[in-house]
């Protein structure tokens, strides 16, 4: 039974990925959402069950250079507990106790990408945009 079969026999629970965005590290959960999505009939059935977000910079089980202060398991509580699906991951880089940069990550495919207004550190100077649609 591959990875697939095993999503689909549990498609009545929930799964969370969250993953480095670094080129590399992005093909394997990437081709595994798209494969899930594609035996699952569409991103409208399997976003029911199944988001991934890429974060950037974050290496395998956490650590590096991106964004690795985040709060997935409340997220996933409030999914399973509250039935609210996550749209939208807030991750932050700190230092010393203080925020250097924030941003919000979203559901593979989506992208975080800049207004150009704001500043460029916050999460809220950031708003969705899907690559396949443009």
């Amino acid at each position: 039974m591959d990875g697939h079969d095993r999503v689909k026999r549990h498609a009545e629970g929930i799964l969370l990925i969250g993953a480095d965005f670094r080129p590399q590290a992005v093909l394997l959960p990437g081709l595994y959402y798209e494969g899930v999505t594609k035996m699952m009939g569409g991103q409208q059935r399997t976003e029911d069950f199944f988001r991934l977000f890429l974060i950037p910079g974050v290496h395998h089980c956490g650590g590096g250079p991106g964004l690795t202060d985040f709060d997935a398991l409340t997220l996933l509580e409030n999914w399973v507990e509250k039935g609210h699906a996550p749209d939208v991951l807030i991750a932050r880089r700190s230092a010393n106790g203080a925020v250097e940069r924030s941003r919000p990550v979203y559901p593979y495919p989506i992208r975080a990408r800049y207004l150009s207004t704001g500043d460029p550190k916050q999460a809220a100077s950031f708003g969705p945009v899907d690559p396949s649609r443009q």
